[in-house]
């Protein structure tokens, strides 16, 4: 141990019959190992030079192989500490100064506080319940203490703002609750629409707009032509009237300011049934003011006797169309009269047109069990009316009414 020990009747040994000796110093400056065992007896200690550590010999064994007594030694007291040195993320290490101590200081937000053995570090400067944000100095600035319903909203550039939520129309918030939020719809917002209306009309009259109507659409329907009466026949004739046409149909979606405090509203009347021979009437134009309107379907032809083997004794009416419209639907055109006379012959009349509300009349026919009958009247709204039929000295017969017309609006309206 290169003559470092100190032990015996050197100035640190204790006098008197078998008198208790002080442990035995070593000085080297390294720390010791299990093959340090000469010179040294239990308890003897050994002093690092170099890093002032302290070491005590505890325990001197033989080892397996039986080279001799291995040594343990166990530090139990540093030099300078036990805490030699510490390094921070920058800076490099911190040694401590020449009383063994390393400073361990607060910086923004902390405090540190040293009690015996304790090291305490507590954050500071910052406000209970309230949340906190860095900035740009490295330290915590505290928001405002957010109250029930409160929520931190963004602020481009600047820390988040602590505010309450503003509810829009239609919109309730209740924010009583603590750590909670309820949003709930209470109704439609402004200028939202909340309900549908529908007015009609199969007479003319005068449309008033519902309180609060935005929006409406508009259908109109003309009214059906009448169709064409049939001669009266002898023996061995035939007579048919021709069908008419159904109104047209249109449809327009305009806003309340278009409409205004009012607008008149007329039906298209359907076209009365031609007499005898006589072709119908043409059916009326539906309209609401000028902002829309269709035309009624055009009338059938009326039929005249004829002895001809195949005959075509009238024409037939075509369909109404309508006009300034978003979407038009041309009525049904009525359809051509047929007969076959002579004995043993039959007869069909023309049918009435059919519309966008309404289907096509069956015809009126016979094969000689009926030698006469009307036309039938055209189907509701707008249908045209069919031609009569008269066969085998029937009597003249007269041509089916059109169905008048109608007006549908249907009215978008807010809360």
């Amino acid at each position: 141990m290169a003559g470092n020990r100190l032990g015996g009747r050197q100035g640190t040994a204790y006098l008197g019959t078998n008198a208790a000796q002080p442990p035995n110093w070593n000085f080297n400056d390294r720390d010791p190992n299990q093959y340090d065992t000469q010179n040294v007896v239990l308890g003897d200690l050994w002093m690092n030079t170099a890093s002032k550590e302290v070491w005590v010999l505890v325990s001197l064994q033989g080892d397996v192989n039986s080279r001799g007594p291995l040594a343990s030694w166990i530090m139990f007291s540093g030099g300078s500490g036990t805490v030699v040195s510490l390094t921070g993320d920058i800076g490099g290490v911190i040694d401590p100064d020449l009383n063994g101590n390393i400073n361990v200081l607060g910086g923004n937000n902390l405090t540190s506080t040293g009690t015996l053995n304790t090291l305490t570090i507590d954050v500071t400067g910052t406000t209970n319940h309230a949340i906190q944000v860095g900035n740009a100095t490295g330290s915590l600035t505290s928001l405002a203490v957010a109250t029930n319903g409160q929520i931190p909203i963004g602020f481009t550039g600047a820390n988040p703002v602590i505010a309450t939520l503003t509810p829009g129309a239609g919109i309730s918030i209740d924010n009583t609750v603590p750590g909670a939020i309820t949003i709930s719809n209470t109704g439609s917002p402004a200028g939202a629409f909340s309900s549908i209306a529908v007015q009609t009309f199969t007479v003319s009259g005068t449309y008033t707009p519902t309180a609060n109507m935005k929006y409406c659409t508009i259908e109109v329907v003309g009214g059906g032509g009448g169709g064409g009466g049939c001669a009266i026949t002898g023996a061995a004739e035939v007579s048919c009237g021709g069908g008419a046409g159904g109104g047209g149909y249109g449809r327009k979606t305009v806003s309340a300011a278009t409409i205004g405090v009012s607008q008149v509203v007329t039906i298209g009347a359907g076209g009365a049934g031609g007499v005898g021979n006589a072709s119908g009437v043409s059916g009326g134009t539906t309209s609401v003011g000028a902002i829309v309107s269709a035309a009624g379907g055009v009338l059938g032809g009326g039929g005249s006797a004829s002895g001809a083997n195949i005959a075509i004794t009238a024409s037939a009416g075509e369909g109404g169309t309508a006009t300034s419209t978003d979407f038009i639907v041309m009525g049904g055109a009525g359809g051509a009269p047929l007969g076959i006379a002579g004995a043993g012959g039959s007869i069909i009349g023309g049918f009435g047109g059919g519309t966008y509300f309404a289907g096509s009349r069956v015809a009126r026919s016979s094969n000689s069990a009926i030698t006469s009958d009307n036309g039938n009247a055209g189907n509701s709204y707008g249908g045209g009316g069919g031609g009569g039929i008269s066969m085998q000295g029937g009597a003249a017969a007269n041509g089916g009414a059109g169905a008048n017309g109608i007006v549908v609006i249907t009215e978008f309206v807010s809360s």
